[in-house]
Order: structure tokens, then C-alpha cells, then sequence
């Protein structure tokens, strides 16, 4: 890793702390004619105020404390025992700093102008400049900060998201009996219908097909070159053809708008966000899991729509926004291991699992156990 040259630094920064006008000031970044590893961490700290003033957090990794430039999600977590030193250790902070920087190019892009105007004044440079200096500098730091590497290591962590105070609140340990029987209901009625041919499949109103077009899919030759830590290289030309190859096309019984597809938005003005349903997409993200100590890679395709509708009287997943995830993970030689589904909620989680599996005894998992309905 090649060492980060200091930053010139722009001596704005006191108006813009001045504007912000709020109750609780924000951490102040020094003024300072090159930027060091105090003046990045203080700018990552007002950058971080303005984020959480805001509530507009990218959740997709979690910060690791004292470590703005890294953030980890459950699986480079789950590594950072086998990061202890040399390749695998560099390769395992390149990742860590890649998911840092995409959250806080993220988080910028969502703060509001007033907000946005007042990070960019305290940086050198623009904003994102800033960001991807301070990034480079703080990563050579941490990189050629030996003894700190053991406890850096141990506290890379993703917490769980659990408010036990409003679980107690809502009563969980009894309500959850209750939701668990409905849950049962509704499987039991999910593994009926998939027991039947497609052609007597229940239509309540038209089925509507939908696929995203594209080139025809080409190959991602395997066995895949893998980093020290045993991550699949795939270059975008190869995610590509993964993803076309196994690109899914979704049949929707469409009885009204809430079964249309469409693309997240806020509208100008609007007090909430909407699903745009004149733009129908197909999101799609690449993914990794561990299986048997391999790392393998799972190509994710999402659809969003604009509400579920209520399936009557007490519904609690009925609301605005709901979605679809469609996850293929592949073996090491490129072939569909399993399939699974969930909605955006995080329910009604079902697995398809392909040839090579076969479901274990759900008596032998603890918690909910699992749902094959097919």
C-alpha cells in the first residue's frame, strides 16, 4: 500500500460551523495547512454529525469504532480471524476501506444541500476528494499500525439492530406466538399452492410478465482466481454474464398498481417517498457467502412496488412499500446451489435448493427452522 501525500486544506471551516445553526454544535475540524490523521478523523467526525443529524445512515455496513475509514459487513467480519497478518490481513483492510467509502459516497449524496454545502466547506477540495484523501491516508495508518492490528481485528463487528425496550413494549415474547401462527397459516397455504400444476395456479387478476434485456449471457469461466482471503475476482465483464445467465422473469398476477414493479423516488416537494411504477427495474447486487469454509458468490435481484395490499382485517405486514429479493448462490464450478426468496420486510423467507442439497431435519435447527415449499 503506497503512502497517502498530505492534503491541502481550504480555512473555511469556521463560517461553515457557524451556519449550521442546530442546538448541538458540531465537531469542529481544525484549521490546518495539510491534512494529518487528526484533521481527517475530525473531518470524518463533522461529516458523521451531519449524517446522523439527518438520519440518512446507509446501512448496508457498519462502522468499525475509532475507524472511519472501515466499515465491515457479518462476512469480512466474520474473516477477520483469518486476517491476522500479511496478504490476507492487507486484502481484508482494501475490502474493509471499499465498504467505508461506498457508505460515506452514500451518506453524502444523501444529505440535504444546506448539509452537503457545509461538509464541502470544511473539505479540501470537494467533498468527495476529501473523502477518498482522508480514506487513502487513514488506511496507511492503520495498515503500518502493527500493535493496534489485534484489537482493530476484534472490535470489526455488526451489531445487532434489536431495541429491546420497544420489543418489551410491544410485547414480543406473547405477540410473537401469535404472528408465528399466522406465519403457519400462510405457509401451509404457500406449500398447497405450489403443489399444483402452474395452469391451475388461483389468477385474481392478469398475469404480466417482466425481464430486464440484455446480451446474451456469455460465461464466467471458473475455477474463479480468488484474493488472500478466498473472495471470487469477478471482473464486471464476468458479473455480468453471471448475472444475465441466471437473470430470472417474473410472472405477477397484477389485480391493481401495488403489483406493478416501479423505481424508488422522492418527489420534488413530497412528504414521503414513492414506488415510480412507469419505470418498472430490476435491481441486482452481488453478494457472498461462506459454505463448508468457500467462499461463494450470490447474485441478488429485486423488484419494488408501491404498497401491500391489505389481505384484510389486521393485516400487519399491509402498508406502504413492498418488495421482492431473489437470491442464486453458486457452487465453486458456477452451477445454481440454491435459490431463496424474501420480501423486503424480512419475511416469507423460502429456499429452493438445487440437486447438490439436500434440507436437513428442520428438528435439527434451532429458532423458526427453515420453509422448502417445493
Amino acid at each position: 500500500m503506497t503512502a497517502a501525500r498530505p492534503l491541502p486544506f481550504r480555512a473555511a471551516w469556521l463560517l461553515a460551523l457557524l451556519l449550521a445553526g442546530c442546538a448541538a454544535a458540531p465537531p469542529a475540524v481544525p484549521p490546518r495547512e495539510v491534512l494529518d490523521s487528526a484533521g481527517c478523523r475530525a473531518w470524518y467526525a463533522a461529516l458523521a454529525w451531519e449524517v446522523e443529524r439527518h438520519g440518512v445512515a446507509d446501512a448496508q455496513a457498519a462502522r468499525v469504532a475509532d475507524h472511519p475509514e472501515l466499515r465491515v459487513d457479518r462476512l469480512l467480519a466474520a474473516l477477520a480471524t483469518a486476517a491476522a497478518e500479511g496478504p490476507a490481513y492487507a486484502t481484508w483492510l482494501r475490502r474493509a476501506g471499499e465498504l467505508a467509502a461506498e457508505g460515506w459516497r452514500i451518506e453524502l449524496a444523501n444529505l440535504p444541500a444546506e448539509a452537503y454545502a457545509r461538509v464541502a466547506a470544511v473539505s479540501a477540495g470537494s467533498a468527495e476528494e476529501m473523502l477518498a484523501g482522508c480514506g487513502a491516508w487513514l488506511l496507511d495508518a492503520t495498515a503500518r499500525d502493527t500493535h493496534g492490528r489485534a484489537a482493530l481485528l476484534a472490535t470489526a463487528r455488526v451489531p445487532d439492530v434489536y431495541v429491546d425496550g420497544l420489543r418489551w413494549l410491544g410485547l414480543y415474547p406473547l405477540t410473537r406466538h401469535l404472528v408465528m401462527a399466522g406465519y403457519g397459516r400462510w405457509r401451509d397455504a404457500v406449500e398447497a399452492l405450489h403443489a399444483l400444476p402452474p395452469e391451475r395456479l388461483p389468477v385474481t387478476g392478469r398475469l404480466l410478465r417482466y425481464a430486464v434485456p440484455g446480451p446474451d449471457a456469455g460465461s464466467a469461466a471458473t475455477p474463479w482466481p480468488r484474493d488472500a482471503l478466498g473472495y471470487p475476482l469477478l471482473d464486471a465483464a464476468a458479473q455480468a454474464a453471471l448475472f444475465a445467465a441466471h437473470a430470472p422473469v417474473w410472472e405477477i398476477d397484477t389485480a391493481g398498481d401495488d403489483d406493478r414493479p416501479g423505481t424508488p423516488a422522492w418527489p420534488p416537494g413530497g412528504a414521503l417517498p414513492t414506488v415510480d411504477t412507469t419505470r418498472p427495474a430490476e435491481f441486482r447486487l452481488l453478494s457472498y457467502t461462506r459454505v463448508a469454509g468457500v467462499l461463494l458468490p450470490q447474485l441478488n435481484y429485486a423488484l419494488w412496488f408501491p404498497a401491500r395490499t391489505a389481505a384484510g382485517p389486521g393485516d400487519i405486514y399491509a402498508g406502504r412499500f413492498d418488495g421482492l429479493l431473489l437470491r442464486v448462490t453458486l457452487d465453486a464450478d458456477g452451477a445454481p446451489l440454491l435459490v431463496d426468496a424474501i420480501h423486503h420486510c424480512g419475511c416469507y423467507h423460502m429456499f429452493f435448493p438445487g440437486p447438490r442439497l439436500r434440507p436437513r431435519p428442520a428438528a435439527e435447527l434451532p429458532g423458526e427452522g427453515y420453509h422448502v415449499p417445493q
